[in-house]
This record gives C-alpha cells, structure tokens and sequence, in this order.
C-alpha cells in the first residue's frame, strides 16, 4: 500500500516504472520525476488505464476515490476511459456553446461578407450589451423569456439599439443551428420584446466612435 511516506521517497528513475497501491490503483513515476496516479483494469478482456492525476496536486485519498469511482463504472458494464472522454467532450461542447463563444464565431464568420462599419456595429452591439447580459447562457438551451429580458434590459439603456441587439440574437441563434449547437426549430418568439422607439440622437453607438 502506498503512503505519502513512500510516495515522496520515491525517485526518478532512467525508464518509467509503476509502484501499486491497491484495487488497480498505481502511482506512475517518470524520469523527468513526476507521479501520475494510474488505475489499471480490463475491459472486455482488453487491458486498460484510466489516469487519476499528478501527485500531489491530487492527494492520494482523492486518487483512491478516484479509482473507487471508477471501479463503479466498470462493475456497471462501462469502460471508465471512454466515460472519462465523454465528460471531456461534454464540457468541451459545453464551452463551444456558451452564448459568448457562439456569438464571437458568429461575429469572426460575418466579417468577411460585411463591410467595416457594419461589423463595428456588430461587434460594439455584441459585446457591449448582448454578451454582459447573456454570459452565463448556453446557446442550445438560451429561452425566448431570458431573451427578453435582456433586449428590454437593452431598450431601456439603448433604445436606438434594441431592434439590431434583436436581430443580431436571431442571427447568432441561426448561425448556431447551422452548426450543430443548438436543435433545429428551436427559434424565439420575439414579436413585442422591443418596444416601438422614436429615433434617439445621439445614440450609445454614434457616442462611442
């Protein structure tokens, strides 16, 4: 069995080598010196490693637990490599679907059919009022209600540009469909979410040229 004792007495070596704990937990000791927590299994008659961490930055008893996680997945018929790739993934298209990583991919894919000004607008619109108030969203599952609110937000602090904010979401939204990152169909109702303006001079955006 390993202890922190052990583990910190032990030393780089000129080839990789493996010192066991216990249930398939190892600790992985590299010639550069660092400790990798390894749990070793099979998995249909195939052998297998999942990594655990580097040591210390994930104590042993964390490792341990780690490894007991995994045991769990492979008692439940799963392959703990495959499902430690798939949360990867799922976080990854997580991050690729935050409202703010769509809405900047959207803007990078428009500026090549739209002329200067047109994508400053765009871009200042975006980033100033769209993103601060959708940050937190994620583009496949953003509602018609959480729209709203942040279009009347921007109605009341930039009335002259609440209708292109609204059109630039509609935009955003389609662009995401086109890639897979949100269901098709899945538009929003926002029919009355901005309200009929009077022309306002100077506007928020003419201000910040």
């Amino acid at each position: 069995m390993l202890t922190g004792k052990v583990i910190r007495a032990l030393k780089p070596r000129e080839g990789l080598y493996r010192v066991a704990d216990a249930g398939g937990l190892c600790l992985e000791v590299t010639p550069a010196g660092s400790k990798l927590g390894r749990y070793r299994y099979r998995y249909l008659g195939r052998a297998k490693m999942v990594s655990l961490g580097a040591y210390p930055e994930v104590a042993l008893v964390d490792a341990r637990e780690r490894r007991s996680r995994a045991r769990l997945q492979l008692r439940a018929g799963k392959d703990p490599s495959a499902e430690r790739a798939a949360a990867k993934d799922s976080a990854k298209q997580g991050l690729e679907a935050s409202f703010p990583a769509v809405a900047k991919s959207w803007l990078d894919y428009k500026r090549a059919e739209w002329a200067p000004e047109t994508y400053r607008k765009a871009k200042y619109i975006t980033e100033t009022y769209l993103i601060p108030h959708l940050r937190h969203q994620s583009i496949a599952t953003l509602a018609t209600p959480r729209v709203a609110d942040a279009l009347g937000t921007i109605a009341t602090n930039a009335p002259s540009l609440a209708s292109k904010a609204r059109q630039y979401v509609s935009g955003i939204v389609a662009f995401a469909v086109r890639r897979g990152l949100r269901e098709d169909g899945r538009g929003h109702t926002l029919r009355g979410a901005v309200p009929n303006v009077d022309y306002v001079k100077p506007t928020a955006f003419a201000s910040a040229r």
